[in-house]
């Protein structure tokens, strides 16, 4: 995993947030019923981890011997994230913090099947003003960047700035795709290097921009579409490709899986590697993350990670 390009940085868009994660003892499918909004469920073991996709996707990536620069907002309770941050030496030169909000938090809860549900609260992320231009960065030390999950106007903002600086970046929409006006997503799409949407997302995509599923995986070099336990497929202009998920070990906690899928995916595109081997890479930091509680408590080596990537290969 190592080359040139490494040496440079990936700028990651997108949010710190502490994560409020619970079991329920259960299936949601048992419990929710058609055309019934008035849940209440009851829900144990709760934790709470340092997340947001943004924290999890720079975690992971240090991990993989990359330098993740993360460009954000925080609020007042950032002083114990900063300290993990600072700890991992992870470039915080990009986040600001807002004197008038509490930074974003989820709350995810997990049902016996591995079903999740997610309350996601932006706080300062979305209330808080600041620079959404990257202008004051060093564009010239960035070889990648990630726009994921932050607040939608500076998604827009910063697509719009690396395709201006030739930096390309993948476009992780996310749960912010019902929010954004259809001429944004299309302005954000089309100046992409890779797009990725699970499933879920898809749906919502196509239907927000009433256009086939055939067409957008079109709109990009690669789009990249993720099945959870059954792998991802990707779709270039010639062919698609299908890549297995790695067996767990153990299935810990699915929450920021598909954060650490991202890293992977980002270290193997900024070592030079095939888009089917990125995504092979991406598949394996998902299953360490998937091994155990939490968004940031998994590790690896660089040699343990290559010995078992191999391993899964063979």
């Amino acid at each position: 995993m190592g080359g040139q390009s490494a040496k440079k940085k990936i700028l990651v868009v997108g949010s710190i947030a502490y994560d409020h994660v619970m079991q329920f003892e259960g299936h949601f499918s048992e419990v929710i019923m058609p055309n019934n909004y008035n849940i209440a469920l009851t829900a144990a073991d709760r934790h709470v981890y340092m997340g947001g996709c943004g924290g999890n996707i720079c975690y992971n990536l240090k991990l993989l011997g990359e330098k993740p620069m993360l460009f954000t907002t925080v609020g007042t309770d950032f002083k114990d994230y900063r300290g993990w941050l600072e700890q991992l030496d992870i470039d915080i030169d990009g986040i600001f913090e807002c004197e008038k909000s509490l930074t974003a938090s989820a709350f995810i809860v997990t049902d016996n099947d591995q079903n999740q549900m997610t309350f996601f609260d932006p706080g300062a992320m979305h209330k808080c003003g600041m620079s959404e231009s990257i202008d004051k960065l060093d564009k010239s030390d960035i070889s990648w960047a990630i726009i994921s999950p932050d607040k939608p106007s500076r998604m827009i903002t910063i697509a719009s700035e690396c395709k201006e600086a030739g930096i390309p970046y993948i476009f992780d929409p996310g749960q912010q795709i019902g929010v954004f006006e259809k001429e944004d997503l299309l302005i954000a799409i089309k100046s992409a290097r890779v797009l990725i949407l699970n499933q879920y997302e898809q749906k919502l995509m196509v239907k927000k921009l009433g256009i086939s599923g055939a067409k957008l995986s079109k709109m990009v070099p690669f789009y990249i579409e993720t099945h959870g336990e059954k792998g991802c497929s990707i779709i270039t202009k010639d062919r698609t490709y299908e890549v297995d998920a790695v067996k767990p070990k153990q299935l810990a906690d699915p929450t920021g899986c598909g954060d650490a899928f991202r890293a992977g995916l980002l270290c193997g595109l900024n070592n030079g590697k095939s888009i089917k081997d990125a995504c092979k890479m991406g598949a394996l930091a998902a299953t360490y993350s998937i091994e155990e509680f939490g968004t940031q408590l998994h590790s690896f080596t660089k040699d343990e990670f290559e010995e078992r990537l191999n391993n899964s290969n063979s």
